[in-house]
């Protein structure tokens, strides 16, 4: 809970990936999937500032949190790194941010969540024993922290005193490539290994497409007015690369049959945009989120947090 409720206040702020190398020493060398944040960038953005626009003080929660502990996540955070080895348990998950942090009132609200501290390579790391191995939070300094459970955060803090890890050729290449956007994903795992059909019941996607087909994927977003969206996945064959475009191009097929749906008109426009091809075993895939898409997702956000706040008054008012 207490690695929960600081991570996930934090990650609401970001919307985009980065790969500063600073952090990236921090990753294990063995890591299989890997983001990175840059909230730097998101937030010069035009999508980046109706986000920030959207996050209000009257959130209680939010506010609390923020006078607690000095830190607002819309202001100061700067970057984010998260990595995984892969696996669907995510046990040796990590995420590194670059921020600024005021540790002693950070420390203070840790305390007061129930969380103690000690010293692990001359650096102050801090978990709920009540909570068993829920995750740990180290404040390295005014500008990094690092989340994770217990054993990876200390592996972490062990990389950066030693001078930091060296990730894999193959993944350190993909990561070059696709963190040039705003925000990226990247992982040299296949869809089995990161637990894609664990229970043994979905042994194919559409169109009868093994799950082990697809043995690497990567992502990229970039923010401007518009939403540009860019993937790519490895197959085991030409073959199955070409039946990974079929199955998108049948789903926008299906889409604009029933275009007289509700919203449909608002997903062909975005459908419209999309590009497919091939290259050998990978399947290559983009398209293109038009600014006032966004513009209509947050008038609908908005209706529903006014709807209930109704809801929640007239409950208040019947008591």
């Amino acid at each position: 809970m207490l690695r929960r409720t600081v991570l996930s206040l934090i990650l609401a702020a970001g919307w985009a990936f980065a790969s500063d190398p600073s952090l990236l020493k921090l990753v294990p060398s063995d890591s299989k999937m890997v983001a990175g944040l840059d909230c730097e960038r998101a937030k010069g953005s035009a999508l980046g500032q109706r986000i920030l626009s959207q996050m209000k003080d009257e959130d209680q929660g939010f506010q609390k949190f923020v006078e607690a502990t000095g830190f607002d996540p819309r202001r100061d955070l700067r970057e984010i790194v998260m990595s995984s080895d892969g696996t669907s348990k995510g046990e040796r998950a990590l995420v590194v941010v670059s921020g600024t942090f005021d540790q002693s009132k950070i420390n203070s609200f840790l305390r007061s969540e129930g969380a103690v501290q000690a010293i692990y390579g001359g650096v102050e790391v801090w978990n709920n024993p009540k909570k068993g191995d829920d995750g740990s939070v180290a404040i390295i300094n005014r500008s990094l922290a690092l989340f994770g459970k217990d054993a990876s955060v200390k592996a972490a803090i062990d990389r950066r005193n030693s001078g930091g890890a060296v990730l894999t050729s193959d993944l350190q290449k993909k990561v070059d490539e696709w963190s040039v956007n705003d925000a990226w994903f990247v992982s040299t795992a296949g869809f089995t290994q990161m637990g894609v059909n664990s229970d043994g019941k979905n042994k194919v996607m559409p169109a009868g497409i093994p799950v082990e087909a697809i043995q690497a994927a990567s992502a990229g977003v970039r923010f401007g007015a518009d939403l540009q969206v860019s993937a790519e996945a490895l197959t085991r064959s030409d073959k199955d690369a070409q039946a990974l475009v079929d199955v998108f191009r049948f789903v926008a097929s299906m889409v604009r049959l029933n275009s007289d749906k509700p919203n449909a008109d608002e997903l062909i426009k975005i459908l419209d945009t999309m590009q497919l091809s091939t290259s050998g075993a990978t399947m290559k895939f983009s398209l293109t989120i038009p600014e006032d898409q966004f513009d209509k997702f947050f008038q609908h956000k908005n209706q529903g947090v006014r709807m209930k706040a109704v809801r929640n008054n007239r409950s208040g008012n019947a008591l």
